[in-house]
């Protein structure tokens, strides 16, 4: 009985070593995700701050696209009036009117160009 007990034993051992074998990697792998943690991330921009990255690029843009952004703009001020005291506001509406599509009109009677703004 000793002798069987002993080949139970080892046969008990054998699986136990290939199971802890296969736990270590995968214990491994779960403590390298569980340790990515979102500390690392940029905390969410505000809503000005957003418009102003994305006012960044207006002069790359095509004359839809401003227009779309300004209406944009232009709507989120309607609804919030405190973010007219946002630093990013005016810095904003000076790209809007620096890149928004002008037109050039000529009057005849006058010969004067003015410059206007649609």
């Amino acid at each position: 009985m000793t002798q069987k007990f002993i080949n139970c034993y080892k046969k008990v051992g054998r699986a136990s070593l290939l199971k802890a074998l296969l736990a270590i990697p995968l214990l491994f792998l779960l403590c390298l995700v569980s340790s990515c943690s979102k500390d690392d991330e940029e905390q969410p921009k505000d809503y000005m701050t957003q418009m102003y990255e994305e006012s960044k690029t207006l002069e790359y843009q095509t004359a839809d696209s401003i227009v779309n952004f300004s209406s944009k703009f232009y709507g989120y001020l309607a609804t919030n009036p405190d973010a007219y005291n946002h630093p990013y506001c005016a810095e904003i509406e000076e790209k809007i009117y620096e890149w928004s599509p002008k037109c050039m009109v000529l009057e005849p009677d006058l010969d004067v160009e003015t410059l206007e703004d649609f």
